[in-house]
């Protein structure tokens, strides 16, 4: 075995994990990719697909001697997971995740690893042209799901700094440009834009569901409807644990449609026709441009690092290693 190769360990090969596999392998650096899923069939189809070197059936072999994990999987099996890798990581391992929230990430990140290994928390916003396909699985993974997307990375209080350039310049090989928001800041502006259209989803298609009338509506429901209600098709446990541990930021965003709701109601009630006019247009604008700058990648983001190279990588993971530094103690 090339001892030079860096070592990536990806838990976790549904759309994500196995997009992360390709975008590596399309760098063409000098890494040796391993999978590992609980479900190891899902594992040898991403590497049949070309994603993976090998994929690896036991946790804790596919992460030994591992010089970055990344854990692409759902919040709720971060924790254990974390809990039950933190023992056989090699010192100087940098450990990366994919999930939606940060805060929780981050707690049980500096709850299990050792003082020895990196953590830094990423989110990952697709690429625009791709980021509205909801189909899942290694079969839908792309190496360009990440170009031309941004990537929230958030390390941990007592990350090396070396291990965040190492982070970002990982980033930058998938094609995504890197940035560093608030962990706190980031959870609660994503209730707006996550939690929040699932959960509203999830109403719609209840409401419809449990009214007398759908066993006959049902049969006139078409594309506005499935494209509204079309978020209830994630999984129930993994949806059930978001809305729980998104409940404050979430609930301050439920306050504020309802207000808007309240609003539209009155509207409709006076049947003020120009006032709902101008709401429509207005909101008609608002997400035109959205999905303009989204397109076009206008936001503000930090400057795109040079693309790095192989030596790059391996002086940054020599650097990393245990008694190569000290990491600054973690506040109490």
């Amino acid at each position: 075995m090339d001892t030079n190769r860096v070592k990536i360990t990806i838990i976790g090969t549904g759309r994500i994990g196995a997009s992360l596999g390709l975008a590596l392998r399309k760098a063409e650096h000098n890494f040796e990719l391993t999978a590992h899923d609980r479900e190891l069939k899902i594992a040898q189809r991403a590497r049949a697909l070309g994603a993976f070197d090998r994929a690896e059936w036991n946790l804790l072999a596919a992460c030994e001697g591992a010089d970055i994990v990344i854990l692409a999987l759902p919040l709720a099996a971060i924790q254990e997971t974390l809990k039950h890798i933190a023992p056989i990581l090699k010192p100087g391992c940098l450990v990366t995740d994919t999930a939606s929230l940060k805060l929780p990430v981050l707690e049980w990140a500096h709850q299990f690893l050792p003082d020895e290994v990196d953590f830094v928390g990423g989110n990952p916003v697709l690429n625009p042209a791709l980021a509205l396909d909801t189909h899942t699985g290694p079969e839908a993974a792309r190496a360009d799901l990440f170009a031309g997307g941004l990537y929230g990375l958030m390390p941990a209080v007592n990350c090396a700094p070396e291990a965040l350039k190492l982070a970002s310049d990982l980033v930058v090989l998938l094609g995504a440009s890197p940035f560093y928001p608030d962990p706190a800041e980031h959870d609660g502006l994503l209730a707006s834009v996550d939690g929040l259209p699932s959960l509203l989803s999830l109403a719609l298609m209840r409401t419809a569901a449990l009214s007398p009338a759908w066993r006959e509506a049902r049969k006139l429901a078409d594309q506005p409807f499935g494209t509204a209600t079309s978020l209830v098709e994630r999984d129930p446990a993994v949806q059930r644990d978001l809305f729980i541990l998104k409940r404050d930021n979430l609930l301050r965003c439920l306050d504020a449609v309802l207000e808007e709701l309240a609003h539209l109601r009155g509207l409709i009630a006076a049947g003020d026709a120009s006032a709902l006019e101008r709401a429509v247009q207005d909101a008609d604008n608002a997400r035109r441009l959205w999905l303009s700058d989204r397109e076009k990648g206008t936001w503000e983001t930090a400057p795109l690092a040079d693309m790095p190279t192989a030596a790059d990588f391996m002086g940054q993971l020599i650097g990393l290693g245990a008694f190569q530094r000290k990491k600054p103690p973690t506040p109490s």
